[in-house]
């Protein structure tokens, strides 16, 4: 039985494993060129908890933590704890350019069996930048930022189904008026929400107790950012993420999940013109 369990958990995690690598592998093209689909503050799509990181950004549906508001807040219905906060910090393409960093603060507080709030905050800071200008005349220095502020609401429906909305404030923080230009720049500035839900029922599998969750998020849906009066709206980085998991109870101390995510990038593609 155990060898036939070890087999059965080979083969899902190698179809999962090809799965994610054709999902990933697709691209929008035209011909020989690039269509790239460009948005404002590209850092709300990069996963600040570590063990979702560590798993290929694979989480809408793996067991919850204090860090669910990033991925998908609904799990917060889940923890058995009455509060919680973690922190983490994670310097980004360290080997290219050793100052850009995300960090990120997150907490939650159970009011009751059912409804559950959270917040969180990520700060992104993209280094030191040195101004020149078209004469090569010094003009100082700036430290371009972005940072997202987050309250979730979460209530559970029974003891297999949770929803969750996530309320966001976003500033990017990108040239504050230091560049020369025929407009003035400032920071921009939008408000988006996420709407999240999760399934969790506990079933058997091969003789062995295990929890199987579905997953879903959509997020950063909300209103487009300008970083120039009368300048271009960028649309914010709304996301699709669906998922499963599966968490096998081996004994009082061990787990083992396999998890698998769709994402899908709800933005339009940049028109390309036949010159």
């Amino acid at each position: 039985m155990f060898k036939s369990w070890i087999q059965t958990t080979t083969l899902i995690t190698f179809t999962t494993l090809c799965m994610s690598l054709v999902a990933n592998a697709q691209t929008q093209t035209n011909g020989s060129q690039s269509n790239n689909i460009f948005t404002a503050v590209p850092f709300l799509l990069i996963t600040p908890d570590a063990r979702a990181g560590s798993m290929g950004n694979a989480g809408v549906a793996v067991e919850g933590d204090a860090n669910s508001s990033s991925i998908n807040a609904s799990k917060l219905a889940y923890l058995t704890q009455d509060y919680g906060f973690a922190i983490s910090y994670s310097p980004w393409l360290k080997n290219l350019v050793p100052d850009i960093n995300l960090s990120y603060l997150s907490g939650y507080y159970k009011l009751d069996d059912r409804n559950t709030i959270g917040a969180s905050m990520r700060y992104f800071s993209l280094g030191n930048l040195s101004i020149i200008d078209e004469n090569q005349q010094d003009l100082g220095s700036f430290s371009p930022s972005e940072f997202a502020v987050d309250a979730s609401f979460v209530r559970k429906f029974g003891e297999e189904f949770a929803l969750g909305t996530t309320l966001r404030y976003v500033r990017s923080n990108l040239s504050s008026g230091l560049f020369g230009s025929t407009q003035q720049n400032s920071a921009g500035q939008a408000v988006a929400v996420d709407v999240s839900g999760i399934f969790k029922t506990k079933t058997q599998f091969l003789n062995t107790d295990a929890i199987l969750s579905l997953g879903g998020n959509i997020s950063n849906i909300g209103t487009k950012m300008s970083y120039s009066n009368g300048g271009t709206n960028y649309f914010l980085p709304t996301n699709l993420k669906l998922g499963g998991a599966t968490t096998f109870e081996l004994d009082a101390l061990s787990e083992f999940t396999i998890a698998l995510d769709f994402n899908k990038l709800l933005v339009p593609t940049q028109p390309i013109y036949d010159i």
